[in-house]
Protein backbone atom coordinates (compact mmCIF):
# COMPACT_ATOMS: atom_id res chain seq x y z
CA UNK A 1 0.00 0.00 0.00
CA UNK A 2 1.38 3.46 -0.73
CA UNK A 3 1.85 5.92 1.94
CA UNK A 4 -1.05 8.60 1.82
CA UNK A 5 -2.86 6.91 -0.42
CA UNK A 6 -6.41 6.40 0.84
CA UNK A 7 -8.46 3.50 0.09
CA UNK A 8 -11.66 4.43 -2.02
CA UNK A 9 -13.98 2.02 0.46
CA UNK A 10 -12.54 4.49 3.96
CA UNK A 11 -13.54 6.93 1.93
CA UNK A 12 -17.51 5.91 1.62
CA UNK A 13 -17.40 4.99 5.20
CA UNK A 14 -16.20 8.41 6.33
CA UNK A 15 -18.80 9.73 3.92
CA UNK A 16 -21.65 7.75 5.19
CA UNK A 17 -20.83 8.50 8.61
CA UNK A 18 -21.05 12.14 7.83
CA UNK A 19 -24.56 11.57 6.28
CA UNK A 20 -26.37 9.83 9.53
CA UNK A 21 -29.03 12.18 10.76
CA UNK A 22 -30.20 11.47 14.10
CA UNK A 23 -33.94 10.84 14.50
CA UNK A 24 -36.03 10.58 17.66
CA UNK A 25 -38.66 8.07 18.28
CA UNK A 26 -42.09 9.50 18.24
CA UNK A 27 -44.26 7.00 21.05
CA UNK A 28 -48.66 7.14 21.09
CA UNK A 29 -50.67 7.70 17.29
CA UNK A 30 -51.84 4.08 17.61
CA UNK A 31 -55.25 4.96 17.04
CA UNK A 32 -56.85 7.61 14.74
CA UNK A 33 -57.19 10.77 16.66
CA UNK A 34 -60.99 11.37 18.04
CA UNK A 35 -63.27 13.24 16.31
CA UNK A 36 -65.02 13.84 19.50
CA UNK A 37 -68.83 12.43 17.85
CA UNK A 38 -69.44 9.29 19.88
CA UNK A 39 -72.28 8.71 19.00
CA UNK A 40 -72.03 4.74 19.66
CA UNK A 41 -72.27 5.37 23.68
CA UNK A 42 -75.25 7.44 23.91
CA UNK A 43 -77.19 4.92 22.03
CA UNK A 44 -79.28 2.12 24.59
CA UNK A 45 -79.52 -1.32 24.39
CA UNK A 46 -81.43 -2.79 22.22
CA UNK A 47 -80.60 0.03 19.78
CA UNK A 48 -80.92 -0.81 16.00
CA UNK A 49 -79.12 1.05 13.54
CA UNK A 50 -77.24 1.24 10.19
CA UNK A 51 -73.74 2.26 9.77
CA UNK A 52 -71.56 3.76 6.88
CA UNK A 53 -67.57 3.49 6.80
CA UNK A 54 -66.30 6.68 6.25
CA UNK A 55 -64.27 6.28 2.82
CA UNK A 56 -62.46 8.35 0.29
CA UNK A 57 -64.07 6.08 -2.11
CA UNK A 58 -67.62 7.45 -2.85
CA UNK A 59 -68.50 5.16 -4.84
CA UNK A 60 -68.99 2.78 -1.35
CA UNK A 61 -72.54 2.39 -0.81
CA UNK A 62 -72.52 -0.07 1.37
CA UNK A 63 -74.01 -0.38 4.63
CA UNK A 64 -73.52 -2.15 7.95
CA UNK A 65 -76.51 -3.41 9.89
CA UNK A 66 -75.67 -3.28 13.94
CA UNK A 67 -77.37 -3.82 17.17
CA UNK A 68 -76.20 -3.13 20.75
CA UNK A 69 -76.30 -6.49 22.94
CA UNK A 70 -74.66 -4.98 25.61
CA UNK A 71 -72.32 -2.50 27.26
CA UNK A 72 -69.23 -2.32 29.44
CA UNK A 73 -67.57 0.58 31.04
CA UNK A 74 -65.36 1.33 28.44
CA UNK A 75 -67.01 -0.99 25.33
CA UNK A 76 -69.66 -1.73 23.09
CA UNK A 77 -71.00 -4.99 22.82
CA UNK A 78 -72.67 -5.57 19.10
CA UNK A 79 -74.53 -7.93 17.30
CA UNK A 80 -73.85 -7.79 13.47
CA UNK A 81 -75.23 -10.59 11.05
CA UNK A 82 -71.59 -10.26 9.59
CA UNK A 83 -69.96 -11.64 12.41
CA UNK A 84 -71.80 -13.81 14.62
CA UNK A 85 -71.83 -13.57 18.37
CA UNK A 86 -70.81 -10.77 20.27
CA UNK A 87 -68.30 -7.86 18.68
CA UNK A 88 -67.01 -5.89 21.70
CA UNK A 89 -65.64 -2.88 20.00
CA UNK A 90 -64.01 0.88 21.35
CA UNK A 91 -67.11 3.43 20.78
CA UNK A 92 -64.07 5.81 20.11
CA UNK A 93 -62.69 4.09 17.26
CA UNK A 94 -65.80 2.77 15.98
CA UNK A 95 -67.49 6.39 15.34
CA UNK A 96 -64.10 7.47 13.63
CA UNK A 97 -64.88 4.27 11.44
CA UNK A 98 -68.55 4.71 10.91
CA UNK A 99 -71.09 7.12 10.26
CA UNK A 100 -74.37 6.43 11.77
CA UNK A 101 -76.46 6.49 8.36
CA UNK A 102 -80.29 5.48 10.11
CA UNK A 103 -81.49 4.74 13.40
CA UNK A 104 -83.99 1.49 13.31
CA UNK A 105 -84.98 2.13 16.47
CA UNK A 106 -85.01 -0.19 19.68
CA UNK A 107 -85.67 -3.97 19.25
CA UNK A 108 -85.62 -6.25 22.42
CA UNK A 109 -85.12 -10.00 21.64
CA UNK A 110 -87.15 -12.83 22.86
CA UNK A 111 -85.11 -14.04 26.10
CA UNK A 112 -84.65 -10.03 26.49
CA UNK A 113 -88.39 -9.64 26.64
CA UNK A 114 -88.88 -12.65 28.90
CA UNK A 115 -86.27 -11.37 31.06
CA UNK A 116 -88.38 -8.35 31.57
CA UNK A 117 -91.17 -9.91 32.15
CA UNK A 118 -89.83 -12.10 34.94
CA UNK A 119 -88.23 -9.05 36.26
CA UNK A 120 -91.44 -7.39 36.63
CA UNK A 121 -93.78 -10.35 37.94
CA UNK A 122 -91.27 -10.48 40.83
CA UNK A 123 -93.27 -10.00 43.62
CA UNK A 124 -91.57 -12.04 46.52
CA UNK A 125 -93.65 -14.49 48.27
CA UNK A 126 -97.19 -13.15 47.19
CA UNK A 127 -99.39 -13.87 44.83
CA UNK A 128 -102.80 -11.83 43.61
CA UNK A 129 -106.04 -13.02 44.49
CA UNK A 130 -108.59 -12.80 41.45
CA UNK A 131 -110.54 -9.75 43.21
CA UNK A 132 -107.25 -8.06 43.44
CA UNK A 133 -106.10 -8.24 46.96
CA UNK A 134 -102.80 -10.03 48.13
CA UNK A 135 -102.92 -13.75 49.31
CA UNK A 136 -100.07 -15.81 50.70
CA UNK A 137 -98.49 -18.40 47.87
CA UNK A 138 -99.46 -21.61 48.35
CA UNK A 139 -96.20 -24.41 48.41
Amino acid sequence: MVKGYKSPQKEETEEEKDNVVAFEVITGGKEPPSTGDNWLSKKSIGSCFLAKKRAINPTDFSLGLFRIGAKTEKSVVLNTPEHPGNLYVNPITFCNVFIEFEDLGVMITPQEEEQEKESDNDDGDRIQSPDGGEEPKVE
